[in-house]
């Protein structure tokens, strides 16, 4: 290889590179995204191969609902959600996207909105919806700024085992799966994937900062 074709395929790398913070930024996110991950209902709070941070969760006392840890994050005015790796490429392939060395690529046409449903299928055929939406931060969501939070605290628990970033559902065992993500009013209905699949597809939701 010459040192002229070296120099074109750094150029492209660097482009790459460009395109790919650039779409995050362009989105005006200051928050990480949340991903839910492993075919199950593991939520976490950002991605180690993106340049913002995880944050914890904390658990709303008075609403009983968890949220990602505020660092002074702006509000939000909804979220973009989109599919990393999907075992049904042709469920809602607009928002459907291939991971790269350094994600995300970028989707045709993610599906956004106030609120998202995440349906999680056990083993047995049993179906769990978790909700996030996006709440108020003070007195029971009457004032202050627009958060992204997630629905059935009951059903949620810190993983031990994991990073603090980590929740998780405790209907998850065995090999369930991801089976719908509704946007809005958009659903999108995954059938039953292979072992392998399972483990690579993942929803990112991304918060969406008011303007």
């Amino acid at each position: 290889m010459n040192k002229r074709m070296r120099s074109l395929i750094w150029v492209c790398v660097a482009l790459l590179v460009v395109v790919a913070v650039g779409w995050l930024l362009a989105q005006d996110d200051d928050r990480p995204p949340i991903i839910v991950t492993n075919g199950s209902m593991y939520f976490t709070n950002g991605d180690a191969r993106i340049p913002k941070p995880p944050t914890k969760w904390a658990k709303d006392a008075f609403l009983s609902e968890w949220k990602p840890q505020d660092n002074n994050y702006k509000g939000i005015r909804g979220f973009t959600v989109s599919f990393e790796n999907s075992y049904a490429p042709s469920v809602c392939p607009d928002a459907s996207w291939v991971a790269l060395p350094l994600p995300p690529q970028v989707p045709k046409t993610p599906l956004t909105g106030e609120e998202v449903h995440v349906v999680y299928t056990a083993p047995d055929g049993t179906r769990t919806t978790i909700v996030i939406h996006r709440r108020k931060s003070v007195f029971g969501g009457l004032f202050g700024k627009f958060e992204p939070k997630v629905v059935q605290p009951d059903k949620f628990r810190m993983d031990a085992n994991a990073a603090p970033t980590r929740l998780e559902h405790d209907d998850t065992p065995g090999a369930g799966y991801i089976s719908e993500v509704s946007v809005t009013g958009t659903t999108c209905q995954f059938p039953p994937p292979s072992a392998a699949d399972r483990l690579t597809f993942r929803v990112w939701i991304q918060p969406n900062a008011e303007q």
